[in-house]
């Protein structure tokens, strides 16, 4: 029962830092502090977590929005960066 409550514990905590990461743009770098870390982190203690498929959902979505004003500035260069980084 111990050990349920310590992965619980760690899976909040990894989501938590997942959400932070999504909101200050820290998508895939720095490598280990970044929302994808996190959120595969996440599924790692618990394949299949909602919260966590969700938050890379929305870590490619951003990316589709920077890609999106990326093009409205012209800027090419940036915008096939992040559709890399999106795929």
């Amino acid at each position: 029962m111990r050990e349920f409550a310590s992965q619980t514990n760690e899976l909040d905590d990894l989501l938590a830092r997942g959400k932070q990461a999504l909101a200050e743009d820290r998508l895939l770098t720095p490598a280990l502090d970044s929302a994808y870390h996190y959120y595969q982190s996440a599924l790692r203690i618990d394949p299949g977590n909602t919260a966590a498929t969700v938050g890379i959902d929305r870590i490619v979505q951003r990316y589709v929005v920077l890609t999106n004003h990326a093009f409205e500035k012209q800027n090419g260069l940036m915008a096939n960066r992040y559709i890399a980084r999106g795929l």
